[in-house]
């Protein structure tokens, strides 16, 4: 008897999921010098990330714009593909997040990352250094998380 097994393409296969940080989005968005790397760490994956970092994003522009790195044109262009991405805007638990920056010595706002990073049970993938410390120790305590 003959046996058939038929797999879509790779492509159609569910993606795994990973939290982005500002960092590693706006690098890719503003063509910052590590874009290349921050998309092919991001590619093939299904990527989530506290809403907040709409509002991150839009203080990167702004910041950009008042250095004069770019015109806010070109820079609101940019925060409307954002907009326009894949990136799923996830709610944060507001008194998990706090005390998560409380013991590990983040802002709320990275801890809100970390904190979305360990609720999705997926890697975390950021540019920032003490984010990615804060998040290879308590992730790595609860069995996963490593240094790339």
């Amino acid at each position: 008897m003959n046996v058939w097994i038929a797999e879509p393409p790779a492509a159609y296969a569910a993606r795994p999921a990973a939290v982005v940080d500002c960092s590693v989005v706006a690098a890719a968005l503003f063509a910052e010098p590590q874009a290349d790397q921050a998309v092919a760490l991001t590619a093939m994956l299904e990527l989530h990330a506290p809403a907040l970092i709409a509002y991150e994003l839009c203080q990167v522009a702004l910041t950009k714009a008042r250095r004069g790195e770019a015109a806010i044109e070109a820079l609101q262009a940019q925060l409307g593909e954002f907009e326009g991405s894949s990136v799923q805007l996830c709610d944060v638990a507001l008194p998990a997040a706090v005390d998560l920056a409380r013991r590990c010595g983040l802002t709320a706002y990275d801890a809100s990352y970390l904190w979305l990073a360990e609720h999705l049970r997926a890697p975390l993938i950021t540019f920032d250094r003490r984010l990615g410390e804060a998040a290879v120790a308590h992730l790595g305590s609860l069995g996963g998380g490593e240094r790339p």
